[in-house]
């Protein structure tokens, strides 16, 4: 099967309040509720990065569309800018779906709390 080579997409005028809202929570900053929680994996090693966010804001975005958001939020507000080829995964996902994937919602509240002591 041939491989089809597609230019890099501009984010929908309907998805820019999302994107500002993950830039808001990635760069520390508190969006409105609900707010995204978002797990970081691997940014303090050498290695894959994984980012997740478990959030019920995606509605019905697919997981391509999701995907595109969180790696563009990630992007404008990492200040490490080499972590942004790093990253593997991106993955958004709402609670439910979270579990089929073997993520839950406790994983992300651990990870806030270890973040809040450093």
């Amino acid at each position: 099967m041939p491989v089809v080579r597609k230019s890099k997409r501009d984010v929908p005028d309907d998805q820019n309040a999302l994107l500002e809202r993950l830039k808001d929570e990635f760069s520390g900053g508190a969006s409105r509720d609900p707010r995204p929680r978002i797990l970081i994996e691997g940014e303090d090693v050498q290695g894959p990065i994984h980012l997740f966010v478990l959030w019920e804001d995606w509605d019905e975005l697919s997981l391509q569309d999701r995907s595109r958001l969180i790696l563009e939020a990630y992007e404008k507000t990492t200040d490490n800018k080499a972590n942004v080829p790093r990253v593997t995964v991106a993955l958004g996902l709402k609670e439910a779906e979270a579990r089929g994937y073997g993520l839950h919602p406790q994983d992300f509240e651990e990870q806030a709390k270890s973040n809040a002591k450093r």
